[in-house]
């Protein structure tokens, strides 16, 4: 295959330059290798059996199991949180819909407590990067009971009207 180089530059430039939208970044999927990597030695969680190079479905949810006991807290879900909108902002993203199920894990001693470090960090970076509209969707997962559902939602209507 004959590639022309400056054909494949101007190609990514055009496409770096269109705005985007995303609609589905999971807090705890999103991390920066450097992050990811960083936390997991932080915690001393072995990672020896993923297989980086080499991901598929069943890799990426070893990915997500692992990184499900990153955020444990305020600091270090302010910092992917941040991350996350910052890397989307580098590719031209206009607006972005971040999606987690608050939980209180570690120093995070309420779901409450969660939702407004995301939004916190989400407000932040607005001021930030003006260019760049970012909404959190409350994670309802299946797993879970009917009132842990609506426990998320009220929190989330209650967090809203609070700010």
């Amino acid at each position: 295959m004959n590639v022309d180089m400056e054909q494949m530059d101007s190609l990514f430039k055009l496409t770096h330059n269109i705005p985007k939208i995303e609609l589905h970044a999971h807090i705890g999927g999103c991390y920066r290798p450097q992050t990811f990597m960083d936390l997991c030695l932080q915690k001393n969680l072995d990672i020896d059996h993923i297989d980086f190079y080499n991901v598929n479905i069943a890799t990426a949810f070893e990915i997500f199991k692992v990184g499900s006991k990153l955020i444990t807290d305020a600091a270090t879900l302010r910092r992917v949180t941040t991350e996350i909108i910052e890397d989307y902002a580098k590719q031209n993203t206009r607006y972005l819909e971040l999606r987690s199920t608050p939980k209180s894990v570690g120093a995070i001693s309420t779901k409450e407590e969660y939702i407004n470090i995301v939004l916190e960090a989400m407000s932040e970076m607005e001021k930030q990067i003006p260019s760049m509209k970012v909404a959190y969707l409350v994670s309802i997962n299946r797993a879970h009971t009917d009132a842990d559902a609506k426990e998320a939602i009220d929190l989330l209507i209650k967090v809203k009207a609070e700010s």
